[in-house]
């Protein structure tokens, strides 16, 4: 399987824009997508702004919440 993310292109938003301008300077939000190493895709979570880094879109991420209950130690 895998985990990554992407940036979906947007229009100039009319408030923060600037939290919008990901590192490729265009207005943008994450999406995250967990897929099966059989191609069936797991988990998608989308909507933080393009400024924010993937790091922290994981971390603020269900399928993080989930991977902290069943694996605490990691």
């Amino acid at each position: 399987g895998a985990v990554d993310g992407t940036h979906i292109r947007i229009d100039k938003p009319t408030q923060d824009h600037d939290s919008y301008i990901n590192r490729k300077q265009f207005f943008s939000i994450h999406m995250q997508c967990v897929v099966y190493h059989k191609l069936k895709i797991l988990d998608v979570f989308i909507g933080y702004p393009g400024s924010v880094h993937d790091a922290r879109v994981f971390r603020e991420s269900h399928l993080y919440e989930y991977l902290q209950e069943i694996c605490p130690s990691y």
